[in-house]
């Protein structure tokens, strides 16, 4: 699954993202992360050395247009809109209208043309039932994919025709037709640049949002306990011992259990809060093999408390025939 995040102004590509699932929140959240921060050590990290200044998109949009995937929820969206990063406007484009949002249609068909083709290995839509799984065949790794992706964004933001937005302006400032051409000048000339965010307020606000509730355990969240020192020294725990449980907003990473994050509502600061020794068990797990294996404890349980009554009647059964027969026994 590719993921990709373009202006449509300039119709530079400001962001990617490459997966093996979905379409789902957590592929479509990677690529905005990617489109909000800097390139220079994501191309790296697949083995494209790179200049600030070939793919100069690290900013935070101020509206985004997206299509109507399953991924894009009121919840997902509405929790990008409170996360406070400047992005105050999200819409959908039309149904069955992909002219609408044809400048992400043409980049999918520009990366097609240029980078994919065929590759031995990948599934096409009217597969050959007869013929061997194509995960058996595949012949690219993933790293050589993803510098394929990273050298075409790059070939295409330097060197893509962009004439239509040429106004009188850019020609008497000598501005080249590119998408980096066009981006840049955008930036210097035609709107107050954006500040740059910190990284952790951007993956909080791209994560997905949902209630917890703070016990005097910890905080309570899909059948695991968090905790952390900063919410033990504000007393969130005496707090729900003494006065009763409550509710907090959460944001939690789909991959793992490990952590979930909230916001302190009196001075708006991030908190991380750690899975607690009580939910040990499902530390460095996803959430959806997680919430099955919960599933399952309650159902072992339910059986053990089942069978424990059984054995309980049985029990107290037992207890009183030896009542019975001391008591006949006494009689005699």
């Amino acid at each position: 699954m590719i993921y990709l995040v373009v202006d449509t102004w300039s119709g530079m590509f400001v962001g990617t993202h490459a997966c093996f699932h979905g379409p789902d929140w957590t592929g479509a959240s990677q690529a905005l992360f990617n489109a909000f921060t800097n390139k220079v050590q994501f191309a790296k990290r697949y083995g494209v050395e790179i200049t600030e200044n070939e793919w100069p998109c690290h900013h935070v949009c101020s509206q985004l247009v997206m299509d109507r995937g399953s991924e894009y929820t009121d919840r997902n969206i509405e929790s990008m809109l409170k996360g406070e990063i400047g992005l105050s406007i999200a819409s959908f484009a039309p149904y069955h209208r992909g002219d609408c949002k044809g400048t992400v249609e043409k980049a999918f068909d520009i990366f097609h043309q240029n980078a994919v083709r065929f590759v031995p290995g990948q599934v096409m839509k009217v597969p050959s039932k007869e013929e061997q799984h194509a995960s058996r065949k595949a012949s690219m790794s993933f790293e050589a994919f993803m510098e394929k992706l990273i050298r075409t964004i790059i070939y295409t933001n330097n060197n893509r025709l962009r004439k239509n937005n040429h106004n009188f302006e850019m020609s008497r400032d000598d501005v080249g037709f590119s998408p980096r051409d066009l981006y840049l000048y955008g930036l210097e000339e035609m709107m107050i640049p954006p500040a740059q965010i910190p990284e952790e307020r951007l993956r909080f606000a791209l994560l997905p949002a949902d209630k917890a509730t703070v016990r005097m355990e910890g905080v309570y969240f899909k059948g695991l306990y968090y905790s952390a020192n900063k919410i033990i020294h504000k007393q969130w725990l005496d707090k729900a011992r003494n006065f009763g449980r409550y509710t907090v907003e959460v944001r939690y990473d789909q991959n793992s259990t490990n952590f979930i994050w909230c916001k302190d509502p009196e001075s708006n600061e991030l908190i991380t809060l750690e899975l607690t020794d009580r939910s040990e068990a499902y530390r460095n797990q996803i959430w959806q093999s997680t919430l099955h294996e919960i599933e399952l404890t309650k159902q072992k349980q339910s059986l053990h408390e089942e069978q424990s009554f059984a054995n309980k009647i049985e029990f107290l059964n037992k207890l009183d025939e030896i009542d019975k027969q001391a008591k006949l026994t006494l009689d005699t």
